[in-house]
């Protein structure tokens, strides 16, 4: 704000802090994405793992960027981007989009470039060489503002757009949940329809309680495992399900025990079983508040294990319980967590790595310049603003001991 005159009763920029559990993007996110004229992505190993993440990316980067510096036509909104080391990352471990963007690293400090913003803005020792890098890092971000054009974009969710990082994760992280449930319009006669929608990804067994479908937070916890999930109907998908491509990634199904009272969904049910790997299991929801589940004829746990015994073996093994007790929306966010973590540990032993040719050989690195130590020099327990930041290649005197680092 300083260093362009921004009103201060105006918002200088916008600062993504974390999505709240099943909302996707809010409006105001979906906003800042379609209006801002510089984004500024803070690199770790966990912003790269974020589907989330890669998708603000995809959002800004779809956008065109005209130069004012007599460049012409539009480029990518790439130009307008100013990547900050959170911490270090080797260009060798970034996704492509990421790795084929230029950056300026060295502009913001011997030390940034070592330690990363992270340390800097965490060790006091750092504190000058911290501020030093915002600093500069907020030239940038206006130097860029003032130099480029980004026309507003549209207004879009998280939906709309691919994620930018997908090509650069294991596929040993994604992960297919199939719902195995009715619709509303195909519900046996005795079934309530308050449970279900048009699709059977609007399935939600524990309604009234829970707002949200069962898919969605199963997807939702997913993602907060780090996971690449992919929700899908069960009618639509099994036959796919039963080809081998579909051994490429960890298969969690989510039944609903009126389901399979359909004869159809039965036989495609019984023949997944038989025929699915380790790393495939059926978790079976239910609620003892429906009176539906709870009155004379109503399908058991039984009647599902007469179908998918195998499935549900596996399903129970991982949450170490009987498949009918998942009977709370709490029970079934902790099931789900165990049983798609077990579903990854199993696909990770038994399925082979793929093949392919050899990887060319890796020269040994040059050698590392001298680290800063992380202690200020003897009598002077905290660096002063009128220090100044001391070169890499003059570590600080080694300091007595009892001499502490402060952590804020």
């Amino acid at each position: 704000m300083d260093l362009t005159g921004v009103d201060s009763r105006e918002a200088a920029g916008f600062m993504d802090q974390g999505l709240v559990l099943g909302e996707g993007w809010s409006d105001r996110l979906s906003d800042a994405l379609a209006t801002c004229r510089v984004f500024v992505p803070l690199y770790s190993p966990r912003y790269f793992r974020s589907q989330w993440c890669g998708k603000e990316w995809a959002a800004f980067a779809s956008r065109s960027t005209f130069s004012l510096r007599g460049t012409d036509g539009a480029e990518t909104a790439s130009r307008a981007i100013v990547p900050i080391q959170w911490v270090p990352m080797s260009p060798g471990s970034l996704p492509r989009t990421a790795a084929e963007l230029q950056y300026l690293h060295d502009l913001f400090g011997p030390d940034y470039v070592t330690e990363g913003l992270y340390a800097l803005s965490k060790l006091n020792y750092f504190r000058n060489a911290y501020e030093f890098a915002v600093h500069r890092i907020a030239q940038r971000v206006v130097e860029l503002a003032e130099t480029t054009v980004t026309p507003v974009g549209p207004r879009r969710g998280s939906e709309s757009f691919p994620d930018a990082f997908e090509s650069a994760r294991s596929p040993r992280r994604r992960l297919r949940i199939a719902v195995v449930a009715p619709t509303v319009a195909a519900l046996p006669a005795d079934r309530s329809s308050d449970y279900y929608g048009a699709s059977a990804l609007d399935w939600n067994p524990y309604h009234p309680s829970a707002e949200l479908s069962l898919g969605r937070v199963a997807v939702e916890i997913a993602r907060g495992l780090e996971f690449l999930p992919v929700l899908e109907d069960f009618d639509t998908v099994a036959e796919s399900l039963l080809t081998a491509a579909s051994a490429r990634s960890p298969v969690l199904l989510l039944v609903d025990r009126w389901a399979v009272r359909d004869p159809g969904r039965r036989a495609r049910l019984a023949a997944l079983d038989a025929s699915a790997p380790p790393w495939a299991s059926a978790l079976v929801p239910w609620n003892t508040t429906d009176p539906d589940s709870l009155g004379e004829g109503a399908p058991d746990v039984a009647e599902v294990e007469a179908v998918i015994p195998e499935l549900l073996r596996a399903g129970r093994s991982a949450v170490g319980t009987a498949g009918g007790s998942i009977t709370t929306h709490e029970e079934f966010q902790n099931a789900f967590a165990i049983a798609s973590a077990r579903a990854l540990a199993e696909y990770a032993r038994l399925e082979p790595l793929p093949t392919g040719p050899a990887p060319s050989p890796v020269p040994s690195p040059a050698p590392s310049p001298a680290r800063p130590r992380l202690r200020p020099p003897f009598g002077d327990e905290r660096a002063g603003d009128d220090q100044p930041v001391r070169p890499m290649n003059h570590p600080a005197p080694p300091s007595p001991s009892g001499a502490r680092v402060d952590d804020e």
